[in-house]
This record gives C-alpha cells, structure tokens and sequence, in this order.
C-alpha cells in the first residue's frame, strides 16, 4: 500500500518514489525558490526533462500544468470525524477497506482534470472504447469517461463494483484485468480497447511484469496503456511497452479533518506513463 502524506509538508518529496525503499529517480527537483509553499502543488507537476530523457529517449516529456478543476479538487471539503467512525465500525464488522471505500463513497481522488487528460492522451488516442482497472470508487474514471464514446472499469471489490455501476459505469469484479470470462460475464468486451487505464494499482501486484502483459492484451491495435505509478519506466519497457508521454502529476486523496483543521489533503507524487505496444523493430533497437 502506497504511503501517504500531507500536502503541506510534500514539498520535498520526490516525483517518484519506490514506496518500498522510498528511493528518489530523476524526476525528482527540490522545490525552487520562486514556488513558496502555497504554491508547491503548481510545483509538483514540474520536473527535470534532461534528466529523465536518458531513461525515456523516446517519450514526449512536456510537463502539464495546473488547472482551476485540479486546484479546486485540492480544496474540496475534508471528510469528517463522522466519516471516520463509520468507517471504524464498518470495519469492526469485517468489512475491507475497498468495502469501506465504496459504502461511504470516501475518499473523493483526483489525479488529472479532464482537459488535463486530453492534453496527455492526445486527440489522435481520444474516442473508441477505454477499461479503467482497479477504479476504485470513479471519480477518477468519470474525468476520463468524457474522452471516450464508452467506458468501462474493473474491481477486486463487489461493493465498489456496485458504487461503479451506481455511477453508470459497467464494472466486472475481476483479480485478473484480463478475466474473459469475468469480462463478458459483466457484459465487457474482453479485448480490443482502445485505451486501458491502470492507475495507482501496481504497488498491489505480485507480479508486475505478468499484470502488464495481461494488460497490454487488452489493448487493440495502436492502443494507449496508462499507467500511474511510482516507478515503473523499468518495469513498462521490459514488458515490451514503449512509453510515448510522461509527466509527472500529484494523485490527490480527500483528507480528514476531525477537529476543524484547514484542508491537507492526502498527496502521493505520480509518474503518468501513456505508452504503447513496441513493435519488433522497436524492441531490437531498445
């Protein structure tokens, strides 16, 4: 499970972080002075081009910029010491944290605003059909639904299954994202995506590299693969994906205010890889 912290004291985090040994890559920057501290969410969509080139020769490494949908995700209200007690309750009673998240349909999270998503993506990757897997409860999900004539997800948890569909989102509750008969159980088409989103879910697989390649046989010809991740560069192009964007953006989590504290919310720093299917000579020549 990705650790988590407070916004208010990121700053000096790194845009990628292996959250097992917490060790920094080269996205990381310290915070330039210009940016002051109520700033430092402006700042974490920045990073060091020249030094992520060597490991992405070939990706698109334009930064994104903060937008008004974002900055006021990041001052949305906080949950309440009510949503903490009921959410102690529902575990006292066994149910999981997937369970809890989708019951009380909290924490609210955001990672890109939709116009945020179409820069990324590109008009050329935008339409068709797109599987976000692992959605928890959505909300992420409904910012890139807009992008895409349909949009279905998938989720370990009935319950969030359920907060999906109440969103209306076709969702199948699957371990593995390529389950055919998960899928079509679901009524979800099992292969031929033309985008399929994973997004903070690899700090939650036992084998990276077999998780990617039942991803990648989702996709149709020409289809993205976004990942959100902490570091997965290595990962993506062992698994014979080349990455053609990367930015790094902070993945923001609802906090929790139980004695009327100012807003922090939860904030893990993300690289967002958008790639693709190397093709054969592509792979010979890496």
């Amino acid at each position: 499970m990705h650790r988590r912290y407070q916004l208010a004291c990121a700053s000096g985090l790194a845009a990628v972080v292996c959250v097992e040994t917490r060790r920094r890559s080269a996205l990381s920057d310290p915070l330039p002075a210009e940016y002051s501290a109520a700033s430092a969410l402006e700042w974490r969509y920045s990073f060091s081009r020249d030094a992520v080139a060597s490991a992405c020769p070939s990706a698109n490494l334009t930064p994104l910029e903060l937008d008004d949908e974002s900055r006021a995700c990041a001052a949305a209200r906080d949950r309440t010491i009510v949503h903490a007690l009921a959410s102690g309750l529902l575990r006292l009673a066994g149910f999981s944290q997937y369970d809890r998240q989708a019951l009380l349909d909290a924490p609210e999270m955001h990672l890109l605003s939709t116009p945020m998503w179409r820069a990324l993506l590109g008009e050329g990757a935008c339409g068709g059909r797109a599987l976000d897997v692992g959605a928890g409860c959505g909300s992420i999900t409904e910012r890139i639904a807009p992008l895409f004539e349909a949009i279905h997800a998938t989720e370990v948890s009935e319950w969030l299954a359920w907060r999906l569909r109440a969103r209306g989102i076709p969702t199948a509750v699957a371990h593995d994202p390529a389950d055919a008969h998960a899928l079509a159980s679901a009524g979800l088409p099992t292969c031929g995506y033309d985008a399929v989103f994973a997004l903070n879910v690899l700090d939650r697989v036992p084998d990276v590299d077999a998780f990617l390649a039942a991803l990648s046989s989702l996709l149709a010809p020409g289809g993205r693969l976004v990942e959100a991740a902490g570091e997965a560069c290595i990962a993506l192009e062992r698994s014979g994906l080349r990455v053609l964007r990367l930015v790094r953006a902070p993945y923001l989590s609802q906090g929790l205010s139980l004695l009327g504290t100012a807003n922090r919310p939860f904030v893990l720093d993300d690289a967002v890889f958008v790639c693709k299917r190397a093709e054969r000579g592509e792979r010979e020549d890496g």
